[in-house]
């Protein structure tokens, strides 16, 4: 199992640290290791993964004297390397152990052969097309919220991907059964007649780490049962979700006559102040009643501690109330997944869902459901 290679700290334990990202604890004990391979040219990829997922990080050593791959311990390998003095680390691997150097400091490690280290491989994919890192934020950002982790309804611990009717975008959309929010973008070339899809919550949740601050191209390559999104830098495959989504789009509620246009900051704020009266889990989704008319819309929440009332302005096209009430928690997430000043919601009646939409971003639709209040 030969392998060695010097590589600065500063490059080394970023790779580590992001592949390790991947690694769970179990009760196989491979799969709390990282596969760390060095080729001739001097690319090193670091791998960890549960068999779910797996993220695999790259960079580039200094030097590679020895080009090969090993299986170490994660949580050893990624503390011992952060721990180095500030400079380059040597890495050596005879046939047992690595050897970790940096400075005067050194570390030994147990190895295993890298043909022990699990993998998980989609196959050949039947699209590959590429997707800006933006619109994967924008995609968390939207509907991320919305996912459900339940393993009763595990058809829902995901974001769902499918081409509109058209055939012409890509939509996007998240629900947990009482909120629901959706967006679509442009389908990239490569992407037509891909499958509807189901993105697993921990792909949502770990691709952050590919979307960062720039808006940088991401490969996507989906196969029958795996995604991967892959950069320069860094590649994530995840299990899709092996389910069907629910036909969701019967439950926007186009028809619902009366609008109401308010300040998402206002909403947001209002909310803020309602949630005070939740202060343990018990209480964590506390009602809050709702009414919408003569230009204002008032807020009233009661607990065990005691009330609260608020009253914010709203633009409405029709002179009749309408009292509401809504899951304020879940409210108050829906209103921070919009990325504009106002939010422009469509109402019926207190049994009806309410129809929320961004002003700046009209493809982003939402949905919250009502509840019967208890007093």
């Amino acid at each position: 199992m030969p392998l060695a290679f010097l590589c600065h700290r500063d490059v080394l334990a970023p790779l580590v640290e992001a592949a390790s990202k991947a690694v769970r604890k179990s009760k196989i004990p491979v799969l709390g290791n990282l596969l760390v391979t060095a080729d001739e040219t001097g690319r090193l990829s670091i791998m960890g993964t549960d068999l779910a997922l797996a993220i695999t990080a790259f960079g580039y050593a200094e030097e590679v004297s020895e080009a090969g791959a090993v299986s170490i311990d994660a949580a050893t390998f990624q503390a011992s390397v952060k721990r180095m003095p500030d400079g380059p680390v040597r890495v050596a691997v005879d046939d047992q152990t690595m050897t970790i150097r940096g400075g005067r400091a050194s570390a030994r490690i147990h190895i295993l052969p890298a043909t022990d280290h699990p993998s998980i491989t989609g196959g050949a994919p039947t699209h590959e097309f590429v997707l800006g890192s933006g619109d994967l934020k924008r995609m968390a950002d939207r509907c991320g919220f919305a996912m459900r982790d339940d393993s009763d309804r595990f058809y829902l611990a995901g974001i769902h991907w499918h081409e509109d009717p058209d055939n012409v975008r890509l939509v996007a959309v998240a629900t947990d059964g009482k909120v629901l929010s959706k967006i679509h973008f442009e389908r990239p070339e490569g992407a037509a007649g891909m499958p509807a899809i189901i993105v697993p919550i921990d792909m949502v949740q770990k691709w952050s780490a590919i979307t960062g601050k720039k808006d940088t191209p991401v490969r996507v390559a989906l196969s029958d049962a795996h995604l991967t999104l892959a950069t320069p830098e860094l590649s994530i495959t995840s299990k899709l979700v092996d389910g069907t989504y629910p036909a969701y789009a019967r439950l926007f509620p186009r028809a619902n006559p009366l609008h109401v246009t308010v300040q998402a900051a206002d909403l947001a704020d209002a909310l803020e102040r309602m949630m005070i009266y939740a202060p343990n889990q018990e209480n964590a989704y506390r009602d809050v009643k709702c009414t919408f008319g003569d230009g204002a819309l008032k807020l009233f929440t009661r607990s065990d501690i005691g009330e609260a009332s608020d009253e914010i302005a709203i633009d409405d096209d029709s002179d009749a109330e309408i009292v509401i009430g809504f899951n304020a928690r879940q409210l108050l997430d829906t209103v921070k997944a919009i990325e504009s000043a106002r939010i422009v919601l469509a109402l019926a009646d207190a049994g009806a869902p309410a129809m929320l939409t961004s002003e700046d971003e009209p493809d982003h639709e939402m949905v919250a459901m009502p509840i019967r209040l208890k007093w």
